[in-house]
């Protein structure tokens, strides 16, 4: 495969770093989660998943961005 072919990342930037602010995003809107449930009661249990899912996607989001 030739230069011109590959995809080249800018220095200090890894292949996998949208995964890892995928991760972070969705622990971290994990944590928001429960302490949401904690705070109004286990009838809202359903937003540790939303939350979740919404860091997870922001995470992704910009990290893709930079």
């Amino acid at each position: 495969m030739s230069e011109e072919n590959r995809r080249r990342l800018r220095a200090g930037q890894q292949p996998y770093d949208p995964l890892n602010g995928f991760r972070i995003g969705a622990i971290a809107g994990g944590i928001l989660g429960v302490l949401a449930t904690a705070a109004v009661g286990l009838g809202a249990a359903w937003l540790v998943l939303i939350l979740a899912a919404a860091g997870g996607a922001i995470g992704y989001w910009t990290e893709r961005r930079k």
